[in-house]
């Protein structure tokens, strides 16, 4: 009674509130939902940004010349009987003070901040990626459990019915009772089947919370993504240079090559200019009053003690380029390597859903109608049947598996070219 009443007190609030009942069930998530959701709420891919952001700003900064210095002072001043008029080299002095950095040197720092800040915007791409793909394969396998569930909940119901039909002829006499007791041990089994999906279900679900909110009551939807077709490994090979990771690494490699120009400028000389002006009190003998002072020079270092320290900068930092470059080559091959086999495991994969659907699934239903028309007519024992519907339900779960399987590897390559984007 009470439960009815909090029942129809929902109800009525819903209605109320203009929705229905339904919005307390966990409403179905698609996967490009749960990719968004996934995409938004990672603190990884913020992360990139804000350095990537960081660099863009350093870069802007490095471009000024350095602050002008200002200088004052009271200079040439008798300690003994003096006052400003005492000497005539007594003088007060007001002069600002500019220095230049070597030639090519904030250029050369613009350029490393900004392919610093591309690399960390093409590892925030492929982070992006990453996590995508994690994404999705959470929400295949989240799919496949369910579809797995409701298939194995089907094959329990065709067995009850085979129960029942076992146990009308047992009370005809055209039955045995070992043939009921066959049919109750494989639903038995088939009650094994379901606990195992239910858990294996949840902990898909709990993978997928990962990723898209722990505090969210996740379905996913049952509709499922369009992937049937890829090009050939002539036509995506070429698009690998284009991958996230062999971008950043193009840019580290820029990077570095502007940080060779850092070092390669100093070698040039660092230039400062110096203007005064020098206030002066007092007269001269003949009784005319002191000139004030103006001063200007420029200084520069020469750069000969330090020459050999440059150059040996010059050459680590040419070293570490190369070894980026080499690492590249190396980067390309492992993702060459991962397309061709995720290109031959979709091969594989196409052909085998392919059987099963044209030969293997056509041919174990007509084995569970042959079988149980025998069975009915007194033909063939129950073994037959029971054995016939088994192959059945594991011709299903291997075909939902394959299914399942090929879109996985349909993300993988995704992964790695964008199919979405040829």
């Amino acid at each position: 009674m009470l439960r009815t009443i909090a029942i129809t007190a929902a109800v009525f609030a819903s209605l109320q509130l203009g929705t229905s009942p339904s919005i307390l069930l966990p409403s179905e998530l698609s996967l490009e939902e749960a990719e968004q959701l996934a995409l938004d709420s990672d603190p990884d891919i913020q992360a990139f940004i804000a350095r990537a952001e960081a660099f863009e700003h350093l870069a802007a900064s490095v471009t000024e010349l350095p602050d002008v210095q200002l200088r004052a002072g009271l200079m040439n001043y008798p300690l003994e009987h003096g006052n400003f008029r005492t000497e005539g080299m007594t003088h007060t002095v007001i002069g600002v003070r500019q220095s230049i950095p070597p030639r090519g040197l904030r250029p050369a720092l613009f350029d490393k901040n900004e392919n610093l800040a591309q690399e960390q915007d093409y590892l925030s791409l492929n982070h992006a990626l990453e996590i995508q793909h994690k994404v999705r394969h959470a929400w295949l396998d989240a799919s496949f459990h369910e579809r797995r569930l409701q298939l194995i909940l089907k094959s329990k119901e065709l067995f009850g019915d085979l129960l029942h039909l076992a146990r009308t002829l047992y009370s005809t006499g055209d039955g045995n009772q070992s043939d009921i007791l066959q049919v109750e041990l494989e639903q038995f089994k088939l009650d094994d089947r379901i606990l195992e999906a239910e858990q294996d279900r949840d902990h898909a679900y709990i993978s997928l919370r990962e990723y898209v909110g722990k505090d969210r009551a996740l379905k996913v939807s049952s509709t499922l993504p369009n992937w049937n077709s890829v090009a050939s490994l002539t036509d995506l090979r070429p698009v690998l240079v284009e991958h996230p990771t062999m971008l950043a690494l193009t840019a580290q490699a820029d990077a570095t090559e502007a940080q060779r120009r850092v070092e390669e400028s100093g070698l040039n000389r660092k230039w400062m200019i110096d203007l005064s002006y020098a206030y002066r009190d007092g007269g001269l003998l003949s009784g005319q009053s002191r000139s004030d002072l103006i001063s200007a020079s420029i200084s520069f270092n020469l750069p000969i003690w330090g020459q050999q320290k440059y150059r040996q900068k010059i050459v680590q930092v040419s070293k570490l380029q190369s070894a980026t470059l080499l690492k590249q080559q190396s980067t390309l091959r492992e993702l060459e390597t991962k397309l061709e086999s995720a290109l031959e495991h979709w091969t594989t994969l196409t052909s085998r859903v392919a059987l099963y659907e044209e030969q293997i699934l056509p041919k174990a239903e007509e084995t569970v109608t042959v079988t149980l028309e025998s069975y009915e007519n007194q033909g063939s024992d129950l073994t037959a049947v029971v054995q016939s519907y088994i192959s059945q339900i594991d011709a299903e779960l291997t075909h939902l598996k394959l299914t399942f399987n090929r879109l996985k590897v349909w993300a993988d390559i995704d992964k790695l070219v964008g199919l979405e984007n040829l």
